[in-house]
């Protein structure tokens, strides 16, 4: 579960508050994906990280 912490805008990074895929924050109601290991990612940013394939065409 991701925190809000302070309401104060902050231009540092965080992965604690942050998608480390597109480094934007965690915002409330969009999907996320938390792993085993406790790192939490955009549902989407991740999908498309791992099940991407740069040799892949549709």
């Amino acid at each position: 579960m991701i925190s809000s912490g302070s309401s104060s805008s902050s231009l540092s990074f965080s992965p604690e508050s942050h998608c480390v895929v597109c480094r934007n924050r965690f915002d409330s109601g969009v999907s996320l994906k938390t792993f085993k290991c406790g790192h939490t990612f955009h549902k989407d940013c991740i999908d498309t990280l791992i099940y991407h394939c740069p040799g892949d065409t549709v």
